[in-house]
């Protein structure tokens, strides 16, 4: 999959995201006995959204060649972008078609079990492990290319041409209060200033 169809798989995912994050609202405010699944379903989903996000700017904005790792991440793409929209299923089929009567208006039920909101937040706690991985690894491989450029860099420039002052080292104040220049420098502005 090219950098092109990979962002859009990734704005996707990311769509789906925001569909579940507002489904999850819905729910905090409707369902009382399973607030705490809801939260960390939600929590989970807004951080896979935050990724997500990054990943797309990644793509967006860097070089293919240097992305090696972020664009093979095709079919981890899609298979999130799946069981997301599985899970968008589940919560949207109860959203009034099955709640129940309760002393005279609907009352929401949360759709999942325990069980099953862990199973989907450790789904999603891999696909962020995956997506940051490689996000990680293709930030490292840019810093060793940033690192090999620069020893090209210092390997090309001979630093024992340039001029240097021998009494001039770090931090050396033995003699900061007599007017040094090199030889030859200076010698107009040193005239003027003696």
């Amino acid at each position: 999959m090219d950098g092109i169809s990979s962002a859009a798989s990734v704005i996707a995912v990311i769509q789906v995201t925001g569909s579940l994050v507002t489904i999850c609202c819905g729910y905090l405010q409707r369902v009382k006995h399973a607030r705490n699944e809801i939260v960390t379903l939600q929590r989970t989903i807004e951080s896979l959204q935050m990724i997500l996000q990054d990943l797309l700017k990644t793509l967006r904005d860097s070089n293919k060649e240097r992305l090696s790792t972020s664009s093979r991440l095709a079919s981890e793409i899609v298979h999130c972008l799946s069981d997301l929209r599985a899970l968008n299923e589940k919560l949207e089929s109860n959203n009034g078609k099955k709640s129940m009567r309760k002393f005279g208006f609907r009352a929401w039920r949360w759709p999942l079990e325990r069980a099953e909101v862990d199973g989907e937040v450790q789904k999603l706690e891999r696909y962020k492990s995956s997506f940051l991985l490689s996000l990680q690894v293709d930030q490292i491989s840019a810093m060793a290319s940033v690192a090999q450029n620069t020893d090209r860099t210092y390997q090309i420039m001979d630093l024992g041409k340039l001029d240097s002052v021998s009494d001039a080292s770090f931090d050396s104040f033995a003699n900061r209060d007599e007017v040094e220049c090199l030889q030859g420098t200076r010698a107009e502005v040193l005239h003027l200033i003696m």
